[in-house]
């Protein structure tokens, strides 16, 4: 079966589902056929052990592959499929019609899979991928077999029947659902295109041996036997273009599905906050209640009214969750409000920590309470995990007792501090999960990312019922759950291909707020201070906001100062520019026209007639970057980090800036009369 769309072409066999050829232009993007189809189901039968089911002996009908069963290991299963085709706007898209026959199997796992893309390796080969803010994965064939990809925390790879395999779900640990590899041959997006949002794997293998690369998604949707489900589409699109056309195209299929972005517009003149997780920890008391307006006073006498207070609550940081009151060795309720009122009075605000995911196991509330709550597997068997010295359970999202208890949590946390903004820890980062336990109220096991959906729709209507200036922030990014965010915390862990454009360029109306905050981990200073002037150039050229500890990490540390004194000179930078940023799209890199190695560069469309242009020189190396406008440049300034003015060569449409010991610069150009 040969289906062809516009430039790309895939041949299937009809029998059996499996990809034969994919070509573009006539070029053979296959290295190696595997024995693998294009789609494939899990189940678990009565004892709960999972039977993996492929296609087989298949026929075509129109644009469909029919299948009247599939092949489990020990013969045929009545369960019957169908595999459809269609063309939209010159992508592929594929949906599977599943129809359980069986009384004795319930489907749990619905995969679609590119198996041996041959193109994976090469040192102009990279396959962005959504975890977090994104990764942008340079030789991604061998990158993935690497020690680093290893142990990388979450979302490593393990060597798994010969192939090397990474899989991290969607919405949080995977902030999309789409991928986009590239060469400076071809382009090709891949991506799970479900209205529904369920929780959804992305994954990617290569050989232990061969270097193909294979990209597939997991759809965790139990169907029962007796019912019938359709997926939504999986649409794949080659090119000649790099992974922009992949967030454009991405961003267009998900927009109508996404909740109305509104915030305050005191948030839009916000550069940095001044995070403080230095109340208690570990059973220390760093500071306490009391101490609040001196805390907030030393982020505001330097610009920075937004006070971010976590460790606030009962034993501390990262211990008994959800018991969300005020640590009694800190002060008293009313104390803690008393230092909420005083910031307020003075033009500031802050935002509360809440753990959105979490419920510690030495609580005494878990076994009788919290445990109702609990994400549990197939078998029963409820999901922890640890943190220092504590474990925990994941509570379940989609079960009511968990929306319930963590809204009102949340709601009666801003209304009796007077708070402005709740904090959702986890809630977009750490990985979702089915959830199989069968005391809970969601009807699927993959509802997880409803549930959240529900949360925050709730608790951000209640708190803008009452203030119409709250907000709320969440730990990383997802582009479902960011629609009802002011902030998405993105933290700069150990370096594995982090790649923040791939988020912000295809959601540009979303606020990321960037850990700026010396690595103190780094394995020598030299990487320290590498890191350092990295992370903060990354936020500022972004256009993000700079998570800075005032209290918790730079004070009383004189090695530091130079550190604290730069980012203080961004943070300023990073206000002059607050406006256009909040007014405008940010464009990644599209206006850049040549640039030296040692530079990065960002661009911004404030207006028709207004464009922000960004450069970086971290290192202090030197060099020229250029631009190319749509427009006529007529006016042109630029600034330095420390508001001193650079010189730019203006001509025509074409800005020209030489970067000369200054690591941070601005242009603001406004329009001629013409376009380019």
């Amino acid at each position: 079966m040969r289906l062809t769309f516009g430039a790309f072409s895939l041949e299937l066999c009809e029998g059996n589902a499996q990809v034969t050829s994919l070509s573009f232009h006539g070029q053979e993007l296959l290295s190696c056929r595997q024995s693998h189809p294009v789609f494939s189901l899990v189940a678990l039968d009565e004892n709960n052990h999972r039977v993996a089911l492929v296609p087989a002996d298949g026929r075509r009908e129109g644009a469909s592959l029919v299948f009247d069963s599939m092949q489990a290991p020990d013969g045929p299963r009545r369960m019957q499929t169908r595999l459809s085709f269609r063309e939209k706007d010159g992508a592929a898209e594929f949906v599977v019609r599943v129809q359980n026959q069986e009384k004795q199997l319930r489907v749990v796992e619905t995969l679609l899979e590119l198996c041996g893309l041959g193109f994976g390796e090469g040192g102009d080969t990279a396959l962005l991928y959504p975890h977090h803010g994104g990764e942008k994965i340079v030789d991604p064939a061998n990158a993935l077999r690497s020690q680093r990809y290893q142990q990388f925390w979450r979302a490593g790879t393990a060597l798994v029947n010969g192939e090397w395999q990474r899989e991290c779900n969607y919405c949080g640990l995977c902030s999309m659902s789409y991928m986009y590899l590239q060469n400076k041959q071809a382009g090709l997006y891949f991506g799970s295109h479900d209205c529904r949002f369920p929780v959804t794997g992305l994954m990617v293998r290569t050989g232990e041996e061969s270097r193909y690369l294979s990209l597939g998604f997991r759809i965790h949707k139990m169907i029962r036997p007796g019912e019938a489900w359709e997926s939504g589409a999986f649409t794949v699109c080659l090119s000649d273009q790099d992974w922009h056309a992949g967030a454009r195209r991405y961003r267009a299929w998900i927009t109508p599905y996404l909740a109305q972005h509104e915030n305050p517009e005191y948030l839009k003149e916000q550069a940095a906050l001044n995070q403080c997780y230095n109340f208690k920890r570990v059973e220390e008391i760093q500071n306490r209640f009391e101490d609040i307006p001196r805390m907030w006073e030393e982020g505001n006498k330097r610009g920075i009214n937004h006070m971010f207070i976590a460790s606030w609550n009962r034993t501390g940081f990262d211990s008994f969750y959800p018991e969300y009151y005020p640590d009694m060795e800190l002060g008293t309720a009313l104390d803690f409000r008393r230092g909420m009122d005083y910031l307020n009075a003075r033009g500031g605000f802050a935002t509360l920590y809440v753990n959105a995911r979490l419920s510690d196991m030495s609580s005494d509330f878990h076994r009788r309470f919290l445990s109702t709550m609990q994400i549990e597997n197939a078998n029963g068997e409820a999901l922890t995990e640890t943190y220092g010295p504590h474990s925990f359970t994941l509570n379940c999202p989609s079960d009511e007792k968990w929306q319930h208890m963590l809204v009102d949590i949340c709601d009666f946390a801003a209304e009796s501090y007077h708070l402005k903004g709740i904090y959702l820890d986890q809630l977009a980062s750490a990985e979702p999960f089915a959830c199989y336990h069968a005391g809970h109220s969601h009807h699927d096991i993959g509802e997880f990312n409803q549930g959240y959906l529900k949360i925050l729709s709730e608790l951000r209507e209640r708190m803008r019922r009452r203030d119409p200036d709250s907000y709320l922030m969440t730990e990383n990014c997802g582009d479902i759950y960011s629609a009802y965010t002011w902030g998405n915390l993105t933290w700069n862990g150990a370096d594995y291909d982090e790649f923040y454009n791939m988020f912000r360029y295809t959601f540009p109306e979303y606020v990321q707020v960037n850990m700026c905050n010396d690595r103190s981990w780094a394995a020598d200073d030299e990487e320290r201070e590498r890191c350092f002037y990295a992370d903060v150039e990354r936020c500022v050229l972004m256009g993000n906001i700079l998570w800075i500890g005032i209290t918790a990490r730079y004070l009383d540390q004189p090695a530091l100062k130079p550190h604290f004194d730069y980012l203080m000179a961004a943070t300023a930078f990073r206000k002059a520019i607050a406006g256009q940023v909040s007014e405008g799209t940010y464009l990644d890199d599209e206006y850049v026209a040549a640039m030296d190695e040692s530079l990065h560069a960002s661009c911004f469309r404030v207006s028709e007639r207004e464009t922000l242009l960004l450069a970086g020189d971290q290192a202090l190396h030197g060099g020229k970057v250029r631009f190319t406008l749509p427009h006529i440049a007529a006016h042109v300034e630029a600034f330095d980090e420390y508001g001193q003015p650079l010189s730019v060569l203006a001509e025509g449409n074409e800005v020209t800036l030489s970067m000369c010991g200054n690591r941070l610069a601005r242009i603001h150009v406004q329009a001629g009369g013409g376009k380019a």
